[in-house]
């Protein structure tokens, strides 16, 4: 349900308006899944450094399911006002929400399978009692529209991130019918070390952004007038207890915000006599890119800063044709990852060059 009100007005002869909305978010969710259930780990004869892992239903593989549900009130705020000399000044006030990945809603145990090891008793799985993770987001920005062929932006911003989901390693009570007495299972208890995604806590964002576009329509003679260039710049810092840079935050819990990094990008543009042409610079920095290294479930996956520079040429043959080519990645940057440390290599990623020859056509 959403509800949304909008106003406006002038205050010391300068105009200003904005909105107030309401949403109410209901969901209910069933998780199902099909998968193994334990009921009862044995001792291997001669062998201690093994127990028998027994299933019910001779080790059929059973239909699971888990129901779940919670209610959100996400309201937001926004408000600008014009000012001389070409100025906007925005500020927004809002809270969202972000859902599970379906696959984190499993409720399937996976436990290793018909052998598990009596002194380290681990599982992995989903977790159907996830709920989003939520963000109450701050903003202000400020507007120059300079000329009628450019303007600059800025907009800093906060986001208060609750219940981010992370990989987690915690304890698991599994009830066993614990027929042969093994006194590591006390009260028919055996506990597990389940890695599952788990809703881990809070964190700060704060980010800068900035943006630029200008057009040399009436500064330059022809046939330079069809140049124009647009730039734009985020600068992003957390408290994360793990950041884009591998370090950890004292005090806070260590949980990596995945993508999380500042980014650069500038275009040049050129659009005159039928012709497009755009070169676009553009720069990520370091960043997670993944919590789990396939080993280590809660080992964090760093990716380097890298460049690229892409192109676009596109000419309107008539008014029904266009032949357009394209190139990606000309400098033939790759992508490295490494794993928890920038010596530590994990993975190298070349797409290489790419060209696209296309041609659109209308058909009247």
């Amino acid at each position: 349900m959403w509800v949304q009100g909008d106003f406006s007005g002038r205050i010391f002869g300068l105009s200003w308006g904005g909105n107030l909305g309401l949403r109410l978010e209901h969901t209910s969710a069933t998780s199902t899944g099909y998968g193994q259930v334990l009921e009862n780990i044995t001792p291997i004869p001669n062998d201690p450094t093994g127990d028998n892992a027994i299933y019910a239903s001779n080790g059929a593989v059973l239909q699971q399911s888990v129901s779940h549900g919670y209610t959100y009130v996400l309201p937001s705020f926004n408000w600008r006002l014009t000012l001389p000399h070409h100025l906007v000044v925005r500020a927004a006030v809002s809270k969202t929400m972000a859902r599970p990945e379906p696959a984190d809603l499993s409720p399937v145990i996976n436990y290793g399978g018909s052998i598990v090891s009596p002194s380290e008793l681990t599982a992995s799985g989903g977790n159907p009692s996830l709920t989003p993770y939520t963000s109450l987001n701050y903003d202000f920005g400020l507007e120059w529209y300079f000329s009628r062929d450019g303007y600059i932006a800025a907009d800093g911003f906060v986001k208060k991130l609750s219940n981010f989901i992370e990989l987690l390693q915690k304890p698991l009570n599994v009830p066993i019918t614990n027929t042969a007495h093994l006194t590591q299972f006390p009260n028919n208890i055996a506990t597990f070390q389940l890695t599952a995604p788990t809703n881990v806590g809070s964190a700060t964002v704060k980010g800068v952004g900035i943006v630029g576009q200008y057009m040399f329509l009436h500064l330059l003679p022809a046939p330079f007038n069809g140049l124009g260039i647009t730039a734009n710049a985020t600068f992003l810092s957390t408290n994360a207890g793990i950041n884009s840079v591998g370090a950890a935050a004292s005090g806070s819990q260590q949980f990596g915000l995945t993508g999380l990094g500042n980014l650069q990008n500038v275009t040049l543009i050129y659009q005159k006599y039928g012709m497009s042409v755009r070169v676009a610079y553009s720069r990520r920095g370091s960043h997670i890119v993944a919590i789990g290294d396939g080993v280590n479930a809660l080992a964090p996956i760093y990716e380097k800063a890298y460049s690229e520079l892409d192109a676009q040429v596109s000419y309107r043959v008539d008014k029904d044709v266009t032949v357009a080519l394209s190139g990606a990645n000309l400098t033939d940057a790759v992508i490295q990852q490494y794993d928890t440390r920038p010596d530590e290599f994990y993975n190298l990623i070349n797409y290489g060059t790419r060209y696209e020859l296309s041609v659109s056509a209308s058909l009247q």
